[in-house]
């Protein structure tokens, strides 16, 4: 009961404190003003009105004989508020014989005190219109105010009539009862609404006797309001915006946190502006919720505008490719996304194992500065068979003179299989494609290779012509070890590979044999006859089995003359199978990280996220069924690759 009781006076006191604090208000922007006889300066301690309420501040204007000095004049006037204010009220020519102020008896029937003590005092005119009197209000501020113009009532037979010229309106007050108890429009006040106070902040006026048989006009104060007069908050905490994406208006983000003197709310100015990405100031408007007494208030808060992330509604699909192939001869088509741009796959230089595998694409947008590439998965189909071979013959620079082959064969080949030519020149490098017409990443490159190249145009005694174009020409070497030359081959897939070296059979006495070298292996062919008909191992040709290539993709060696009585060995072309492939171990860039779990909890219900390879899978926990002690310690996490048949798994540790 008591809660209650003190909730009520609670509510009384903040609702008179909000009805002062609003009629405080709206006197700040009235003017009030009493004239008074200097003879008796404080025989009127209050006065009222139709604005006025008990303590409002009224100007006095001490008045008396206003002939000589007093004749013109001004008074600096204090709101209603009583604050001081550089508005000043003014006379001019006041005067003429007669023109006196007095305190007379009467109008004591006005209830209120104030209002009596209002009509106590009085200026007056005994002029008619030949003889107006001027006044003046300067220093306001612009606007349109309502002047209240309070007039002695009739005290005669024949009636007082104050007339009054304000802003080319002119009014004149009806006689009236001297003992009117209340304030009558038009009788014993005048009302000019609307006065309209321009830049120069003046309102002027005139007054005389509307009478013309009885030509005594008595005005006894005045009360000036700027209508509709506003008070504008103040914004003591701006508020802040959510962020918002690309595409979206203001309108999709919230403003909060926004404190004002008075009650009221933020929004955005102009909701439906899409701003660019980044962070701008944005035109925000308080709107209070007292309209009719407080204006709305500008200013401006900082958006933040995040980049959009494409949706993509169509993954795009894949050509196939030959094994050996990299990503660049994969055409991508038909892919939709929610914004136009281009699929591309994520690293074209990657050559793909023989089958299907998702293979890492990204959609780059158009507008770049406005939206996030994305990334996804495309499968690639790769065809052929895993183990590619390589084949090269050594030909003499073109129109050097010796026959151009056309062909070649050799210990693997078959009719109609691709052979790339490696043409004289003392420093080189040559693409080379599979035996089935492919692309690839691989190389032959050589360097110092300055003692010449040999052409032959027969012999060898092969049956099969493309035998005898391979074994015709030949590259050679005219010194021991001393004067090895160096070759490589490079930008090959990890692996095991044999090489098959071609070398031209003897045609002397003494016999050619070819010397070569690849990493701790040497290897020199025997002196064999100048016209086999059949490859023989060893003779004619050398086989380096199971050479290494790692992730550099090499293979170096040298070659020379391995005969010290003929120092001339022949090099006519080789064969490079890759026997089989060797898994690459990604990297992991990002370990990923782990939920906590409570005790008695497995591994199994803790989520591994934000982990980062260099190849597309997934991590796991090694023993998902561990069920860890309370604290922090390193669990064992596995990653495994999308692709298996080319790369491992690798084994990490993530804290639990």
């Amino acid at each position: 009961m008591t809660e209650n009781r003190n909730m009520k006076i609670k509510d009384f006191v903040s609702a008179a404190i909000m009805a002062w604090m609003l009629s405080a208000s709206a006197l700040a922007q009235v003017y009030q003003g009493h004239f008074v006889p200097d003879w008796a300066p404080t025989a009127q301690t209050q006065a009222g009105g139709v604005l006025s309420t008990a303590g409002a501040t009224w100007n006095t204007i001490l008045l008396r004989d206003l002939a000589g000095a007093g004749s013109s004049g001004s008074v600096a006037l204090k709101t209603a508020t009583g604050q001081s204010t550089s508005v000043q009220f003014g006379w001019t020519d006041w005067g003429s014989s007669g023109d006196v102020v007095s305190g007379v008896n009467g109008f004591e029937a006005f209830s209120s005190t104030a209002s009596a003590n209002l009509m106590l005092g009085y200026v007056y005119s005994i002029g008619g219109s030949e003889s107006r009197k001027d006044f003046q209000f300067q220093g306001l501020a612009p606007g349109n105010y309502d002047f209240y113009v309070y007039t002695q009532g009739d005290s005669g037979a024949d009636g007082r009539q104050l007339a009054m010229s304000v802003g080319g309106t002119t009014k004149t007050a009806t006689p009236g009862v001297a003992s009117s108890s209340t304030f009558i429009n038009g009788q014993n006040y005048l009302l000019f609404s609307g006065v309209v106070v321009g830049s120069d902040g003046k309102l002027s006026g005139q007054f005389w006797s509307g009478s013309t048989t009885y030509i005594e006009s008595n005005w006894n104060g005045f009360q000036l309001k700027l209508a509709n007069a506003k008070t504008t908050p103040t914004i003591s905490t701006a508020p802040t915006a959510t962020a918002i994406t690309s595409g979206q208006t203001l309108a999709s983000s919230t403003l909060s946190g926004g404190v004002a003197s008075v009650s009221g709310t933020f929004a955005f100015t102009t909701p439906t502006t899409q701003p660019a990405v980044g962070t701008a100031a944005q035109g925000v408007t308080f709107t209070p919720t007292d309209t009719a007494n407080y204006n709305t208030v500008s200013l401006n808060v900082n958006v933040t505008v995040n980049k959009a992330t494409p949706t993509i509604t169509t993954a795009p699909s894949a050509t196939s490719i030959t094994y050996g192939q990299t990503l660049a001869s994969s055409s991508l088509s038909g892919g939709v996304a929610s914004v136009p741009g281009t699929f591309s796959f994520t690293t074209v230089t990657t050559q793909p194992a023989v089958g299907t595998a998702a293979q890492g694409v990204t959609f780059t947008p158009t507008d770049t500065a406005g939206y996030n590439t994305v990334s996804l998965n495309v499968n690639v189909t790769v065809n052929g068979s895993a183990y590619v071979t390589y084949q090269g013959q050594f030909l003499p620079a073109t129109g050097s003179g010796g026959a151009v082959q056309t062909r070649a064969g050799g210990v693997l080949s078959n009719a109609g299989a691709t052979w790339n030519s490696l043409r004289y020149s003392s420093s080189g490098s040559v693409a080379l494609k599979t035996d089935a017409g492919s692309s690839s990443t691989a190389n032959f490159a050589w360097s110092g290779w300055n003692t010449g190249w040999i052409t032959r145009t027969s012999g060898y005694g092969f049956v099969n012509t493309i035998h005898s174009n391979l074994m015709g020409s030949c590259v050679y070497s005219a010194s021991g070890a001393a004067g090895a030359l160096a070759f490589e081959f490079n930008g090959l897939p990890s692996g095991t590979y044999d090489l098959y070296v071609l070398t031209q059979g003897d045609v002397g006495g003494t016999g050619r044999q070819l010397a070569m070298s690849i990493g701790t292996t040497t290897i020199t062919a025997t002196a064999g006859s100048g016209s086999a008909s059949t490859f023989v191992a060893g003779q004619n040709y050398l086989v380096f089995s199971g050479v290494t290539v790692g992730g550099d993709g090499k293979i170096s060696g040298k070659f020379w003359a391995g005969n010290p009585n003929n120092l001339e060995a022949n090099w006519n072309g080789f064969q490079l199978r890759m026997m089989s492939a060797s898994k690459t171990s990604p990297t992991i860039t990002t370990a990923p990280t782990a939920t906590s779990i409570t005790y008695g909890q497995m591994l199994a219900s803790s989520t591994l996220s934000g982990g980062v390879a260099s190849v597309p899978g997934s991590f796991a926990f090694t023993t998902p069924t561990t069920q860890p002690s309370v604290g922090t310690a390193a669990q064992g996490v596995t990653f495994t690759p999308t692709d298996t048949a080319n790369y491992n798994t690798v084994s990490l540790n993530v804290n639990v």
